[in-house]
């Protein structure tokens, strides 16, 4: 597995040994950490489906970027800092799924988009800017990496507040 991905598995393993009824629990105002998981699992689906399809076609002229897509990218992808109260894009809201149904298929999604980046880097390589990201503006599959990196940390940061606030231990070793 590329490194990046590696990074998402790693920052995921602690919070995929949640009690099912905290994680499916439901915070005012805000989405459960089953919701947030299944935001993620999205995220990973979506973007390795897109990623397959691009691989298949034939290369397109380089995306140009506004100057709001580079700085968004500079901020998210380069410095690394994901700004908090964004919303999300709606094909990757969470749908109520529990947390018994998403936290088990996570990793093997993962696994997937890895695959599915390995053969589009291949075919169009590691820094052509392949596919669009709805608010970062045209991304390369480096970029995509890292932009998981960076999305999956955010979250997982949210889900570690929130289960210190509830007192509930994750254990670092993912089980």
């Amino acid at each position: 597995m590329h490194p990046d991905l590696q990074k998402c598995r790693d920052l995921l393993a602690p919070v995929l040994g949640l009690p099912a009824g905290f994680a499916d629990a439901a915070v005012p105002g805000k989405w459960s950490v089953a919701s947030i998981l299944e935001h993620l699992d999205l995220t990973y689906t979506m973007n390795s489906a897109a990623v397959s399809r691009r691989a298949t076609k034939a290369p397109g002229a380089a995306r140009s970027r506004s100057f709001q897509q580079w700085l968004a990218q500079t901020i998210v992808i380069t410095a690394g800092y994901f700004p908090n109260g964004r919303k999300s894009p709606e094909m990757v809201l969470p749908r109520g799924r529990p947390y018994a149904e998403v936290a088990p298929g996570m990793d093997a999604h993962l696994t997937g988009l890895d695959r599915q980046m390995q053969e589009a880097a291949r075919v169009l390589g590691e820094r052509a800017r392949v596919l669009d990201h709805p608010r970062l503006g045209p991304l390369s599959i480096d970029d995509w990496r890292r932009f998981h990196v960076v999305h999956t940390r955010h979250h997982v940061r949210q889900i570690e507040e929130r289960a210190r606030q509830a007192g509930v231990r994750i254990d670092a070793t993912g089980r």
